[in-house]
């Protein structure tokens, strides 16, 4: 069961970019190449062990579009300013899962296999934390992730997110489980955090 907000940010999630990069809603015209870029088993092999069907990709695109209409906020397109191809997905979203110290808000990201190893997770994720702990007057955002997936772990950590446990959880297919890796920053430990300026697209 998703966990609600403690109160709705005080402004919705907007579209900016970066030097490099786009970060703007998911819409259903993203459809298409967003279901190329999941279909590569490394991008799903921490839940699936394979790439997702189209299907399955429309199914992710919907719960997103669900977010954006409860909360103002959810999963945002990352797209290379010099050719706009899309590099994954960046968002904010609601845990499904209950710890005493995990935000109600949290950030995740998901990038094609060809894209890592550039610093556009990072990136991206800055530019969604930037207005959480900002506009949004978020007071901190928590991150789950698959404890053995060592370079979404090092992205969290990039943003001075900190480790506060652990949860053995049935794995999405349900096949097996797996330890996720529960982690969060505060707003006043991001106040520290220097990044570009940021241009809005709206």
């Amino acid at each position: 069961m998703l966990r609600r907000p403690r109160s709705q940010p005080a402004a919705p999630l907007v579209d900016v970019s970066t030097a490099r990069i786009s970060v703007r809603r998911l819409q259903d015209g993203d459809l298409d190449e967003l279901a190329e870029v999941f279909r590569d088993p490394e991008v799903w092999w921490f839940e699936y062990e394979r790439g997702l069907e189209h299907a399955e990709t429309a199914a992710f695109l919907e719960r997103q579009k669900g977010l954006w209409d409860e909360y103002g906020f959810g999963g945002c397109a990352v797209r290379d300013l010099r050719n706009g191809a899309l590099l994954g997905v960046v968002g904010l979203g609601v845990p499904t899962l209950s710890h005493p110290l995990m935000p109600s808000v949290t950030v995740g990201w998901r990038f094609a296999s060809a894209a890592c190893g550039n610093g556009y997770a990072t990136e991206a994720a800055v530019v969604l934390l930037r207005q959480a702990f900002g506009p949004m007057r978020i007071p901190a955002v928590g991150c789950v992730t698959n404890k053995d997936n060592s370079r979404s772990v090092a992205v969290a950590h990039r943003l001075r997110m900190e480790v506060i446990g652990e949860q053995r959880v049935v794995r999405d297919d349900g096949l097996r489980s797996v330890v996720a890796l529960l982690l969060r920053v505060d707003q006043g430990q991001w106040d520290s955090e220097r990044t570009e300026p940021l241009r809005s697209n709206g």
